[in-house]
């Protein structure tokens, strides 16, 4: 579901503000959201419904697992768990 930013939030791990651009380029920040993200945007009136033909100008990407990244740089993880 699209939405249009009203205010500064995080959506999965990425910040959104309400303009996306500088100057006399900025325009309405429209995310694509799942149902339940958009409604509790809008409830906490940080995002309202996009109008019907409002194209997404931002990309929320899924976070990626930062644990495997680590290991393979620190190596595997040589303490028995408790």
């Amino acid at each position: 579901m699209k939405v249009q930013i009203l205010s500064g939030v995080m959506i999965r791990g990425t910040a959104v503000f309400p303009k996306t651009g500088e100057g006399k380029n900025a325009v309405d920040s429209i995310v694509d959201v799942t149902k339940a993200e958009a409604r509790d945007l809008v409830q906490a009136g940080q995002a309202k419904v996009a109008a019907k033909g409002a194209k997404n100008n931002i990309e929320i990407k899924e976070p990626e697992a930062e644990a495997d990244e680590l290991d393979k740089f620190f190596g595997e993880d040589d303490e028995p768990e408790e």
